[in-house]
């Protein structure tokens, strides 16, 4: 898919690749805005480009081994059931959140601002977005004591970050 993104290979060219040895399987995206359900890939392509698709992902899960999963949880249970899903990165379709973390703008912060006390906001602000994801991103399979200790690991780290910024934007 990425010859397809950046422009070097043709739509035929990615469905034809795709297909390969699967011909019994029709590849299907759901999830597209303006979208009654799923739609078969061929016709998903101008959608996602038209959304600014600018990535794929794959995630390969099984029970217990959610690899590659990046919320949220009804597209988890989807991609867990049918053994594989594709993210299609800056199209807002599937776990954007994770991927904003990822590719970050930097703060708008004054020119002013020393090199160490703009890495400290970053930093801070990385850390207050992973926390409010871990919040709004289910737990999996954890016990009551797992989930505890993640509720007190990302209290700790939500409480530092904030302290940072306190510290460091006077």
């Amino acid at each position: 898919m990425g010859a397809w993104l950046r422009g070097g290979a043709s739509s035929d060219d990615l469905l034809a690749h795709v297909d390969a040895g699967h011909e019994h399987m029709v590849q299907v995206v759901t999830g597209l805005p303006d979208a009654d359900g799923a739609l078969p890939l061929g016709l998903a392509l101008g959608t996602l480009r038209h959304l600014g698709i600018s990535g794929v992902a794959s995630a390969l899960p099984a029970p217990g081994d959610p690899v590659g999963l990046r919320g949220p949880a009804a597209f988890n249970a989807a991609a867990l059931e049918a053994g594989e899903a594709v993210l299609f990165e800056g199209t807002g379709v599937g776990p954007d959140a994770v991927l904003n973390v990822r590719h970050r703008t930097p703060a708008p912060l004054p020119g002013a601002t020393s090199d160490r006390d703009r890495e400290s906001v970053e930093r801070a602000l990385l850390c207050l977005d992973i926390v409010g994801l871990a919040r709004t991103t289910p737990a999996g399979a954890l016990t009551a004591a797992d989930m505890r200790r993640r509720d007190v690991v990302l209290d700790s780290l939500d409480r530092a970050a904030r302290r940072t910024l306190v510290a460091t934007c006077r």
